[in-house]
């Protein structure tokens, strides 16, 4: 499984100039991450003004992320949600011993479940867990927030790129930055309408590897070396897919030449990962296509 092989030799990601600024105050330095940053950036260039932002971080555990929003001025308030008790006890204990005076609201609960309404919100942060999940509290939601930033693992990024077109929303920010030797893709998106031109023109190649993060070149994009090592972590998954197949190889590449170029075949792919049999059995010329795709960007 290509996923398997997330784990990269790359250099962690070089910060471009709008993330290079001090760690948040109330944050111990070890614990504002590459991927906290990532996300700091991307709410502060994509979405809304900063005395707008009202941050729910669902998911909070230690809730190092609102604070540190709250703390920089990302965010003017901030919401943080968690199902477990426990964790959520910690999150009270770092903001007392660290930003007592930041506001900041603790509740239990599942998804956005704890939040009222949409007045209460308008980013919300699901960040550090499976899509399944992150999908779930959302389609679960009574409201709709105006602004997600999605953090799933590197592996379900296509995933979460897929449902928010499907659910009216553009993607309008994208990262992709190495951390302990991981990497991680995080996508902001703000609702426009399942309607709006940057849903209904999504194609392919932006579901399977970003519309934005597709674009970068080396010159220009900021999370190229990263977006890089993602492409070769996932091209050698593809290929041990591949060569699982009965009969399956990736030289029959050109002999399949014209297999399905749609996202409805990405899809497809998608709703069978969980059956393994199937997968092997009928979705050889998606993979295929996945790869070549794949080579096009490395």
């Amino acid at each position: 499984r290509w996923w398997r092989c997330m784990k990269t030799d790359a250099r962690p990601s070089p910060m471009p100039k709008h993330y290079k600024r001090p760690p948040p105050k109330h944050v111990p330095t070890a614990k504002w991450s590459t991927r906290f940053v990532a996300i700091d950036a991307l709410v502060a260039t994509t979405m809304t003004t900063q005395q707008e932002r009202r941050v729910v971080d669902v998911g909070c555990d230690h809730a190092w992320l609102s604070i540190g929003l709250v703390s920089c001025g990302t965010a003017r308030s901030a919401i943080a949600i968690d199902v477990n008790e426990k964790p959520l006890e910690g999150a009270r204990n770092n903001k007392r011993k660290h930003a007592d005076e930041l506001p900041i609201e603790f509740r239990l609960g599942s998804g956005l479940e704890p939040v009222a309404c949409a007045d209460e919100c308008n980013v919300a942060i699901f960040a550090g867990f499976g899509i399944s999940a992150m999908t779930a509290a959302l389609e679960q939601a009574t409201f709709k927030p105006k602004n997600i930033v999605l953090n799933p693992p590197a592996k379900h990024a296509p995933q979460a790129r897929r449902w928010l077109v499907d659910n009216g929303y553009a993607i309008v920010g994208e990262a992709c930055v190495v951390e302990g030797g991981v990497v991680n893709v995080v996508e902001a998106a703000t609702f426009v309408g399942v309607n709006d031109d940057r849903c209904t023109s999504t194609n392919y190649d932006d579901i399977l590897l970003g519309p934005l993060l597709r674009r970068e070149t080396a010159s220009s994009g900021i999370h190229f070396d990263a977006f890089q090592a993602l492409l070769a972590a996932r091209l050698r998954g593809v290929d041990d897919a591949i060569r699982r197949i009965p009969g399956g190889g990736v030289d029959d590449a050109n002999a399949n030449a014209n297999a399905n170029d749609d996202v409805e075949s990405l899809v497809g792919t998608m709703d069978r990962s969980r059956d393994h049999t199937r997968r092997r059995q009928k979705s050889h010329a998606e993979l295929l296509r996945e790869r070549r795709s794949l080579l096009a960007h490395l």
